[in-house]
């Protein structure tokens, strides 16, 4: 799970919380509470932060709450989700038809030689 928000030197904090636990992965707070920090002090606009990793297929709850602790060089407490993007993980390497489509374009590839060179003695040998 991603967010895509706005880092800038006047933004706050967000704590996140996943099914009612801290968020793996995330720093804590002096008082054990997942967060992550959008302060920057360069503006970036559409910046994507991790907030889930490799979590377990199925429904979870993600809660993400505006924090009154900031960064120490923060002027404000300033919070913009622009969006989440959800995704399933990376796939494994397709294999399988990676070998079938090799073995399909060297099928093909034979086809093409054994026709062009029975084309190529026919039409050397002439009538």
């Amino acid at each position: 799970l991603d967010l895509i928000t706005r880092r800038h030197d006047t933004a706050g904090r967000l704590l996140v919380v996943v099914d009612g636990h801290t968020a793996p992965g995330l720093p804590t707070d002096e008082r054990g509470r997942s967060y992550v920090d959008l302060y920057s002090p360069m503006p970036q606009a559409g910046a994507q932060v991790t907030l889930l990793r490799d979590a377990q297929p199925g429904q979870h709850t993600v809660t993400i709450t505006v924090s009154d602790d900031l960064h120490p060089s923060s002027r404000g407490r300033h919070c913009a989700v622009d969006a989440l993007e959800v995704s399933q993980g990376v796939g494994e390497f397709p294999a399988m038809q990676t070998g079938i489509l090799a073995l399909a374009l060297a099928g093909n590839g034979w086809l093409l030689w054994s026709t062009w060179r029975r084309v190529r003695w026919a039409v050397l040998d002439g009538p």
